[in-house]
């Protein structure tokens, strides 16, 4: 008989969560994706630098509030993340991101607000010397 795990459960339910955010951008304009991803990468790069911690992502979305159209999809995907956990925030905007633009996206000040992807899966250290 087939025993479905807790673990198994989180990981279905994530695929489901990631497939819904894709078709989400996947609607949107194409018009000025770069520069939507771009702008919102410099509005968490400007909130990282001067905002408190705990109010950063509310400051950050009342900014990408005031500066994006509603279409543009660096916006639409920050709004899809907003219920992720603070862990998984920058690794779903990223692939969103890729995704939306077909190409490699990173934006570091983001990414240092969130455990690495890595952290998501065992990764062995390969830097330690062996005796």
């Amino acid at each position: 008989m087939f025993h479905v795990t807790e673990q198994w459960k989180k990981r279905a339910l994530s695929s489901l969560v990631f497939s819904l955010l894709l078709m989400g951008v996947q609607g949107c304009d194409r018009f000025d994706e770069e520069d939507s991803f771009t702008l919102v990468c410099h509005i968490v790069t400007k909130h990282s630098r001067s905002t408190n911690p705990s109010m950063l992502m509310s400051a950050v979305q009342r900014d990408i509030e005031e500066t994006l159209s509603e279409r543009l999809p660096g916006r639409i995907a920050f709004q899809l993340i907003a219920s992720a956990s603070p862990d998984e925030k920058y690794f779903l905007y990223k692939e969103l991101a890729e995704h939306t633009l077909k190409r490699s996206w990173h934006c570091p000040a983001f990414a240092s607000l969130t455990k690495p992807a890595h952290a998501y899966y065992h990764v062995p250290d390969t830097t330690s010397e062996r005796h």
